[in-house]
């Protein structure tokens, strides 16, 4: 445990050692303020945004996920830059278990600004136990997203390039609210996908219960597709 804490400290040092790094860290902060305050604001001036508060709330919780993903992924593609792999594989740790700390460091961060945003916004009147199980498959879009960018990536420039396509990619469900008929299921082979549909109060084709399954196994598939990239391309 204390080892798990002293490489957390390290990586915390890293983050705030970079302003821009800890800006981004403030951004889910005004994702609340914004849907707390400036969407309800909206909705008055503008009544036919309000059927879409649901999914402005899904689509910020994705992008609270993205942050993390981008901050450790910046950190991670300046360790391969400046070779620091080579040193990482004289620690006292198995290269499994130096990923899955910091998995856990992005997955942590990322559930908790998640639940906060969720639970402060007022946007969906879920009971806590259901807010709790459904920031879970969301958070783990930020290590999918953080081993796929650094497993592929061989610079911070081709991470920046991977990061812009995988938000494209990110944020292709949403068409799903705008897309009648069976077409729209095509963007079910997007894990991300299912989560939107978690937000989707007018989604029946299946079972709440079901959706969230599909999206936490699909996300589950995706992290162990992750990790093996990220051990054979970056600790080969």
């Amino acid at each position: 445990m204390s080892r798990i804490i002293h490489y957390i400290q390290n990586d915390t040092k890293l983050i705030f050692r970079d302003p821009i790094l800890y800006v981004m860290l403030a951004v889910p902060l005004i994702f609340i303020a914004l849907l707390r305050f400036g969407l309800p604001a909206l909705t008055k001036i503008f009544p036919a945004v309000e059927p879409y508060s649901s999914l402005l709330l899904g689509t910020f919780c994705l992008v609270t996920a993205v942050f993390p993903a981008f901050i450790y992924s910046f950190i991670m593609l300046d360790e391969k830059d400046q070779d620091v792999v080579t040193a990482i594989r004289i620690l006292p740790v198995s290269s499994m278990e130096f990923i899955l700390i910091r998995l856990l460091f992005i997955t942590v961060v990322s559930y908790t600004f998640i639940t906060i945003l969720i639970a402060t916004t007022g946007i969906l009147e879920w009971p806590l136990v259901k807010i709790l199980l459904a920031s879970i498959p969301i958070c783990l879009t930020a290590p999918v997203m953080s081993l796929f960018i650094v497993g592929f990536a061989r610079n911070k420039i081709e991470g920046a390039t991977w990061m812009k396509g995988l938000n494209f990619i990110l944020f292709l469900p949403a068409l799903s609210y705008f897309i009648q008929g069976q077409y729209e299921y095509v963007l079910g082979l997007i894990p991300v996908y299912w989560i939107f549909k978690m937000f989707d109060p007018g989604f029946s084709v299946i079972p709440y219960h079901l959706n969230y399954l599909i999206a936490l196994v699909y996300h589950l598939v995706f992290l162990a597709a992750g990790i093996r990239i990220y051990r054979q391309r970056v600790f080969p």
